[in-house]
């Protein structure tokens, strides 16, 4: 996931996320966005900052799903901070030509990135999981995040740090978008 997803329903909470109904609202690292985490035993949401902030080298935006319980940064953030991503879909650029698509996820109303957060000098921030590609989204990306379709995965996820299984290629749209001259640094 190279860093940006996208949110098309009314935003319940998070400054960076405001815009008129209907309209889509992209989420980029360093923006505050709605995560969603267990708090006295309940899921509550919470504005956080997508990133956690080093002070040599910039941000770490992202965090691969199969090393995250070995990493010093990572692993007592997935043994206990753990915390979801209320999206719509997610952009990714093919490396070849940089062509935007839009990718998303059909198998559920609900659905969330996975991620885990931190305490930071400035509040909360999280960074986003990513796991190996499914067909689909391999011919134009190397990683893919890790998405939890429906309340039940949501709940595994945030209770116990259960990943779901990757989607299958049909529970994947895969959209180009148009000619904006956004372009990601490779």
């Amino acid at each position: 996931m190279c860093g940006r997803y996208f949110i098309e329903d009314e935003p319940r909470i998070g400054a960076d996320q405001s815009g008129p109904n209907g309209e889509r609202r992209d989420v980029c690292p360093g923006t505050v966005a709605e995560a969603l985490m267990i708090e006295v035993g309940a899921i509550k949401a919470r504005p956080m900052r997508w990133g956690f902030k080093r002070a040599v080298d910039g941000m770490i935006i992202n965090a691969r799903k199969e090393s995250v319980g070995d990493k010093v940064l990572f692993k007592p953030l997935y043994e206990r901070q753990r915390c979801a991503l209320p999206m719509t879909g997610y952009y990714e650029w093919r490396r070849a030509d940089h062509q935007k698509y839009a990718v998303r996820p059909k198998d559920a109303d609900q659905r969330y990135l996975a991620g885990l957060y931190r305490t930071g000098e400035s509040g909360l921030e999280y960074v986003v999981l990513t796991q190996p590609p499914n067909e689909a989204v391999g011919r134009i990306h190397n990683r893919m995040p890790v998405i939890l379709s429906g309340e039940r995965a949501l709940r595994a996820w945030l209770r116990d740090g259960v990943f779901p299984e990757v989607p299958a290629d049909s529970q994947i749209g895969i959209d180009a978008e148009g000619d904006e001259q956004l372009r990601m640094p490779f």
